[in-house]
């Protein structure tokens, strides 16, 4: 696999601002935009950010590229990335999709590159679904990878035949390996490094995949993206009602 051949963007409500960093989610999707990003591939990374700081900038480079997603929105909210957290997955699930799809997923197709968009945690799980039945109306969906990376507190809010069917699922998390296995999903581990994070997103190694054995980062005692989920979970609002997604 070359630079040459595939784009990534990453999804997330979490990224490196100080106003987008509440646990370990933050860390966990800037190293992964910062690793693909100094092997020299072309990276965008889609959060809500400080609304004082640009809504676009290139760093690392000029191979990875900050994209903070709705500034007006997080401009109302200083309390947070995860305060108006539904008018914010409104914003990644309506608008975004179609912005991709002319900025990024076009013009690459076109260019004979392969984009890899990976979504990150339950909160963008109608993203996905938008997107992929986008993909399908242009005819686009088989030049397009898809890739949804959770940790296992999201898992009480899905249910798997929400979730698109050609999606892959990469994860950190054995108990999310499981669960997807368990569900007849396509499951890779999300192993550390450059070689690791793209064995997973481009779709290789999943025989290599053993569930029963933690990552490192998940055998850490005190794992901060776990930590993450449960500040989270005490402060966001729960929807009853949304498709594919379960209350707690």
């Amino acid at each position: 696999m070359r630079p040459a051949d595939h784009m990534f963007c990453l999804v997330s409500f979490e990224g490196p601002d100080d106003y987008a960093r509440v646990g370990g989610l933050a860390a966990h999707v800037t190293g992964l935009a910062s690793e693909l990003s100094a092997a020299g591939f072309e990276t965008h990374l889609f959060y809500f950010g400080d609304p004082r700081l640009p809504a676009v900038q290139r760093v690392v480079n000029g191979h990875l590229t900050l994209h903070r997603w709705a500034q007006w929105l997080s401009a109302t909210a200083p309390g947070g990335v995860y305060e108006l957290e539904d008018a914010r997955r409104w914003e990644l699930a309506t608008p975004l999709p179609a912005y991709l799809l002319e900025h990024l997923v076009r013009p690459l197709v076109r260019a004979q590159f392969t984009p890899v968009i990976l979504a990150t945690e339950w909160q963008t799980l109608e993203f996905l679904q938008v997107l992929d039945r986008l993909l399908r109306s242009e005819g686009l969906r088989s030049k397009v990878v898809l890739a949804w990376d959770i940790a296992a507190p999201s898992l009480e809010r899905i249910t798997w035949s929400a979730v698109p069917k050609d999606v892959r699922l990469v994860s950190h998390d054995p108990e999310v390996l499981r669960a997807g296995m368990a569900a007849a999903r396509s499951v890779f581990p999300l192993n550390e490094g450059a070689d690791g994070v793209l064995m997973a997103l481009l779709g290789q190694g999943a025989q290599s995949a053993k569930p029963d054995q933690p990552s490192r980062a998940i055998r850490a005692e005190g794992n901060p993206w776990r930590v993450h989920h449960d500040r989270a979970r005490g402060r966001s609002p729960r929807l009853a009602r949304d498709p594919g997604l379960r209350p707690v």
